[in-house]
Formats: structure tokens, C-alpha cells, sequence
């Protein structure tokens, strides 16, 4: 077995293991009595108040954001400026003519008649929501397939 080479304690290497220690205790004895980094606004952040101060504007909110209306609060407010709907518009629509019509025929009657969309497809809106009303309500819906593309009033 071979010796390991002994480590002499010179006093150039006691000296600087004793100073790290005493320099973390004097660190934790600080860390206590002072604020914490997190705690004491940075110089940054000091110029950055005092700028925004200087133009007069305020640091936090006075008061809460406002809150956004409920959906009961929502849905009363549409049923007094009541527009009629893409699809209660198509619906009469469809009753009026007593033939099968295409979805970009449909829109176009649908917008003559009043219905305002700011989609650049139109007629693949009008057509979706036919569909999904047609899958949901079954029977029960206003409108019934009468071929590919193709849409007519059901009868009721």
C-alpha cells in the first residue's frame, strides 16, 4: 500500500480557510439586519420611478381593472338591440323560395337581407353553422340537407 503524502498545516493556508468562514458568518450576521436584494428597489429601478414620476405617471393602480360584464349581463344587452341572426335570416329565406339553395347563393340573399359580417367567406360561415345546427337539434332543426351543398326549410 502505497502512503498518501501528509498535508501540512502551514500557516498560509489556516488563515485563508478561517477567513472564508468568518466571511459567510459575517454575511448571514448582515443578510439579517439589512433588507434582502429582493427587498430594496435596484439603482434601475430607483431612475426608473423617479423618471415616471417626473412625467406624472402613476406607479400602481388605484383602483381595480374594470370587470368584464357577465354573460346574463351580455345576453341582455343583445336581446334589446335584437339584430336577426345568419341563420334566422337563412331560414326564411329558404322557406320564401321553396327550393334547395347553395351556401354562396344563400349568403348573398342572407347579406342583401341585412346580415353584416366582416368574414372574408361568408357563405363557409353560413354554411357551418347550418350544419352544426343541423347535427345538434336533428329533426328539430329549421333546416335539412337537400343534396351535396344543398339546403332546404324543413317542414314543420
Amino acid at each position: 500500500m502505497a502512503k498518501k503524502a501528509a498535508v501540512k498545516n502551514t500557516p498560509s493556508t489556516q488563515p485563508a480557510k478561517a477567513q472564508a468562514g468568518k466571511t459567510q458568518d459575517n454575511a448571514g450576521k448582515k443578510a439579517m439586519e439589512t433588507k434582502q436584494d429582493h427587498e430594496m428597489p435596484s439603482a434601475k429601478e430607483v431612475a426608473n420611478n423617479a423618471r415616471q414620476a417626473a412625467h406624472g405617471v402613476k406607479l400602481a393602480p388605484e383602483a381595480a381593472p374594470p370587470r368584464k360584464p357577465s354573460k346574463n349581463a351580455a345576453r341582455a344587452n343583445v336581446a334589446r338591440d335584437k339584430r336577426p341572426s345568419a341563420l334566422d335570416l337563412a331560414a326564411g329565406i329558404l322557406v320564401e323560395s321553396k327550393q334547395p339553395l347553395g351556401a354562396k347563393a344563400l349568403a348573398e340573399r342572407v347579406i342583401a337581407a341585412g346580415w353584416q359580417t366582416t368574414g372574408r367567406t361568408p357563405e363557409a360561415t353560413l354554411y357551418s353553422a347550418i350544419s352544426r345546427e343541423i347535427k345538434a337539434k336533428a329533426n328539430a332543426s329549421r333546416f335539412a340537407k337537400a343534396g351535396k351543398g344543398l339546403f332546404t326549410a324543413r317542414a314543420q
